[in-house]
């Protein structure tokens, strides 16, 4: 996969998850072992967790190094608790729209899609590091307090008016951090 920062990763991509329903704990691997050779997991595909049972109790986290690349309703309507990904530089449409995900570390993410993090009650804590694309009404239906970081070189203007919302429908309950200050 060549990233949008021009890198290029080697590895595999979940394109479907294919085991039991999920309880208690899920850990997505970091590594699978397709042929006899073993690989990094740097990409969830698109709809690759979508259409999962997991059970209200389930405790998913995720924490991976290699991932550059979350797909298009990748982790849509799954409970999804944290996310750790500092590499992850793209976050697909309806990545995580509707999952109970609370806390969400992206320190390389370069672009955010559509309703990527929309209708997420419980999120509190979004690190986007050195975002550069908002997809329309990327963060939307958040009702919880939230605070959002990212660091950027740009300004970056934020309205509720705007045709293309970065933040939509989330009262004003938002406290945004960044390094730049230009907001």
């Amino acid at each position: 996969i060549t990233t949008p920062s021009g890198n290029v990763a080697v590895g595999i991509e979940i394109i479907s998850y294919q085991g039991k329903d999920m309880d208690n704990q899920y850990t997505l691997p970091t590594q699978l072992t397709v042929n006899g050779r073993t690989m990094d997991v740097i990409s969830i595909g698109d709809n690759a967790y979508r259409n999962v049972h997991s059970t209200s109790d389930a405790d998913i986290t995720i924490y991976n190094e290699n991932i550059v690349n979350i797909g298009n309703n990748a982790f849509q309507d799954i409970n999804i608790r944290s996310i750790t990904a500092t590499n992850v530089e793209t976050i697909g449409n309806y990545a995580f729209s509707g999952s109970k995900l609370n806390k969400g570390l992206f320190r390389s993410l370069i672009k955010l899609g559509d309703y990527a993090l929309a209708n997420l009650d419980d999120l509190y804590v979004l690190d986007l590091g050195p975002i550069q694309e908002f997809g329309y009404n990327c963060i939307f239906l958040v009702f919880s307090f939230i605070t959002i970081s990212f660091f950027t070189f740009f300004t970056v203007s934020i309205s509720k008016k705007d045709n293309n919302n970065i933040v939509g429908k989330a009262q004003d309950n938002i406290v945004l951090f960044t390094t730049s200050g230009a907001v």
